[in-house]
């Protein structure tokens, strides 16, 4: 009797110890598939960032409570007062300042519906959606109006970052002046005068620069071999289109350098700029300097520097002229 109560414990020994192994096998792959699902959803929650669910929020429309709308058409994007007031100063008073009035539609005046886009983009995800340098401009003198300092920022770098060529050397200065951008603006004048201005000056571009971008490339003509004729042209040009008479530019100039000829030949090509008493002054110096009052514009200390050389240039046209005609006249 007491050999079988022994048996049977050591039987119950071992069967408790084999399900004990069972359970305790059973938990570990329990504990291990759970452990593996929180691995994939931690791995799914860390692919999805803020930036993410802000840009998700606004593309599908969740929650919007004011409408930016573009004055010059009827496009109209829907978007969210605090992410716009937490990102710009303006919308923030806009929404903040009183609270009685809270605005339901938001008018950006003069952009393109394009530039909102780009604006509401970057407002959402911090990115820059474009290269275009057009777009890049109008882009940066909104967030300039909304005091989006960021966006400002990140337009300048990549407008900087545009090579500079013949297409768009002028328009980038216009831009690079705009953002005191003094270094690349430099970069441009060197390109300018390193290669022919002639050509550069004929391109559309040159004519709708500002007054003061002209004149900096004036200032820096030294370093180039371009004749003063060349470049007088192109400004005189460019004064006609921009309808002013203006001729504080004529002052980086010397015209006593030009030969009697080639003043003409000027005259002759623009003649609704130069006046009539401009035209007769100037020639009447250039044959005896002091002979009449010059035009404010012109500069007095290249007058007797530059009348030797005229005088010994005229005289040696009228020289070659009387010889020519005097060549075939035979003695009476």
């Amino acid at each position: 009797m007491v050999a079988e109560n022994a048996d049977n414990l050591l039987k119950w020994k071992k069967e408790s110890c084999n399900s004990l192994r069972l359970h305790i096998s059973y938990w570990n792959n329990k504990i291990m598939d759970s452990s593996s699902i929180d691995t994939d959803e931690t791995s799914q929650i860390r692919e999805s960032t803020l930036q993410d669910d802000l840009l998700e929020m606004y593309e599908k429309k969740v929650n919007t409570d004011v409408n930016i709308c573009v004055e010059s058409s009827f496009v109209c994007f829907s978007a969210h007062k605090l992410i716009l007031a937490t990102r710009s100063p303006v919308f923030a008073d806009m929404f903040w300042k009183d609270p009685e009035i809270q605005p339901e539609t938001i008018k950006i005046e003069c952009v393109s519906a394009q530039v909102v886009t780009l604006l509401l983009w970057y407002i959402y995800t911090d990115e820059l959606k474009t290269n275009s340098f057009d777009e890049l401009m109008e882009l940066a003198k909104v967030g300039q109006r909304y005091e989006i300092g960021g966006l400002v920022r990140a337009c300048k770098c990549r407008i900087a970052q545009h090579p500079i060529n013949r297409n768009n050397v002028f328009t980038l200065m216009e831009a690079l002046k705009f953002f005191k951008l003094e270094f690349y603006f430099n970069k441009c004048l060197q390109f300018i005068w390193s290669v022919s201005p002639t050509d550069l000056f004929k391109k559309k571009e040159f004519l709708d620069i500002s007054h003061d971008t002209l004149s900096q490339i004036l200032k820096h003509r030294d370093i180039s071999n371009e004749s003063d004729i060349y470049v007088m042209e192109a400004v005189i040009h460019w004064l006609l289109h921009s309808s002013k008479r203006d001729r504080s530019l004529l002052t980086e100039f010397e015209i006593f350098s030009l030969s009697c000829d080639e003043f003409l030949d000027l005259v002759e090509k623009f003649p609704s700029f130069f006046t009539s008493r401009e035209i007769a002054r100037i020639l009447c110096n250039m044959i005896r300097p002091g002979l009449m009052k010059l035009p404010p514009w012109c500069k007095k200390d290249s007058v007797s520097d530059n009348h030797k050389t005229f005088r010994r240039n005229l005289m040696k046209t009228l020289f070659q002229k009387t010889f020519s005609e005097n060549r075939y006249c035979q003695p009476l």
